[in-house]
């Protein structure tokens, strides 16, 4: 669907997850729009780590850090990213999918999340998801493995 967005951002948000101010969309299009170089941002990443499975990799989460932090890859949680860059993308896996579209952007240029939106959701009563599944480590260890060399 984001492919159809007649704007020239897109941001994908799960539905437990809400903004705790009337700005930060518009802080968000600010960081895109003012650094190029930046192919996407979120609120949680993945700093991946050769010969480190993914469970133990460096995660990135949305809270205070200091500085603006380059991740190999973005959590779907929330992220944000020009609608242009993903015209020639079609994910293939079924619930890996930030994986593969982490590949795909970070092919473009940096995915960062960043300092600037540290703080600023919050999560809405959740009902389970897919990280509570026996085997969701597993699924995304084979889907960076897949799509991403180290």
């Amino acid at each position: 669907m984001a492919k159809l967005a007649s704007t020239p951002y897109v941001a994908v948000m799960d539905d437990d997850l809400i903004p705790n101010d009337e700005n930060f969309l518009g802080d968000v299009e600010s960081i895109l729009c003012e650094h190029p170089e930046i192919a996407a941002v979120g609120l949680f990443g993945v700093i991946l780590q050769s010969e480190t499975c993914y469970r133990h990799c460096a995660h990135i989460p949305n809270r205070r850090f200091q500085g603006d932090v380059n991740v190999s890859l973005l959590k779907g949680r929330f992220v944000a990213f020009r609608v242009e860059s993903i015209m020639d993308f079609t994910p293939v896996t079924f619930d890996c999918e930030d994986i593969e579209a982490s590949a795909h952007l970070g092919s473009l240029g940096t995915l960062v999340v960043p300092e600037l939106l540290s703080n600023r959701t919050r999560d809405l009563p959740r009902q389970g998801g897919l990280e509570f599944r026996p085997d969701h480590y597993d699924r995304r260890e084979v889907a960076r493995r897949r799509f991403f060399k180290c």
